[in-house]
């Protein structure tokens, strides 16, 4: 069964292209162009997985990750950047972001990381 990934970032061109690369990995793929638009489609369901860029109009990816432990909290998170440090991947993974990604990266380690990802979530302990 096909998962789907939502992919946030406020870049046409990057969505485009994760979209175009991702399905062809054999996923369903949903876009967002910020925080707000993807929140909506997380408390909707059916997100198996978010990549979210962080700084975005409106509402970026740490304000995204932060609302999205509340609304969907069982959805992993990989987070990408342009302008990342230390400091921000810390705040995003004690957000619950479970990668770091520093823009531009290989699309092919993008899939690796979202299969990881799937795989270790559906390998944890079920909570009762």
């Amino acid at each position: 069964m096909r998962k789907t990934i939502l992919i946030v970032d406020d870049e046409a061109g990057i969505r485009d292209m994760l979209r175009f690369c991702l399905e062809r990995s054999e996923f369903n793929i949903v876009t967002a162009h910020d925080g707000t638009e993807a929140t909506a489609l997380l408390m909707a369901g059916g997100i198996d997985l978010m990549v979210t860029d962080i700084t975005m109009p409106h509402l970026g990816g740490l304000g995204l990750l932060d609302i999205a432990a509340g609304t969907s909290p069982k959805t992993p998170a990989i987070v990408m950047t342009g302008f990342g440090t230390v400091e921000m991947a810390v705040h995003a993974m004690k957000l619950g972001a479970s990668d770091f990604l520093l823009k531009p990266f290989d699309v092919h380690l993008l899939a690796a990381l979202i299969q990881k990802t799937l795989k270790a979530g559906k390998d944890s302990p079920k909570s009762p």
